[in-house]
């Protein structure tokens, strides 16, 4: 044998395997009955029924395997698509579970939690906390003492949750939180 022969029979091995080959499913050829000439209906072998629903037992006809497209039955056609967009959806859902099971890069993790605490700031439960807080100060700044305070800044973010979850919540106190002018704000957040 050449060199010749073991390459064309290599490439000829390459060739068949990349053939595609149909898929082989159970199928019941009905047999024809007073409605008509019967339908080629997939078998569901786990139920021991087609996919339609009908019995085995009641359904007279030859079964034997073969590719989808000899399948006539509109009703086992429609519940195999349906099948198809359920496992695609149940894939899709498993991808994001396990995307959302990663943990996310700094910056992710970072701009995520910018943005909860966002709309966190929004809500009502932080603007009566704000208001309260504002109240206690009497409107007044808590880091200089001269100058109306506009704005409450926190001491102390609650630790090892989302900002507006239930644990959130729990964990701010109101003395966490300090009344406080724009410019002593931007002031304690220079440093």
């Amino acid at each position: 044998m050449t060199i010749d022969d073991l390459r064309w029979r290599d490439r000829s091995k390459r060739l068949v395997a990349k053939q595609v080959i149909p898929e082989s499913l159970p199928l019941l050829h009905a047999s024809p009955h007073r409605w008509g000439c019967g339908q080629i209906h997939q078998i569901d072998i786990e139920c021991d029924k087609t996919l339609c629903g009908k019995p085995l037992s009641r359904c007279p006809g030859e079964k034997r395997n073969g590719p989808v497209d000899l399948i006539t039955c509109k009703v086992c056609l429609s519940v195999r698509e349906t099948r198809a967009r359920n496992a695609e959806w149940e894939r899709k859902y498993a991808e994001q579970q396990t995307q959302q099971a990663q943990p996310m890069n700094y910056e992710g993790r970072r701009q995520q939690w910018q943005s909860d605490y966002r709309e966190y700031l929004s809500s009502q439960i932080w603007l009566g906390k704000r208001a309260r807080v504002l109240q206690r100060a009497n409107d007044m700044c808590e880091g200089c003492g001269c100058r109306r305070a506009w704005q409450v800044h926190h001491l102390r973010y609650p630790r090892n949750c989302r900002p507006g979850s239930d644990e959130w919540i729990r964990q701010e106190k109101l003395f966490d939180l300090r009344a406080i002018c724009r410019e002593c704000h931007e002031d304690v957040h220079q440093r």
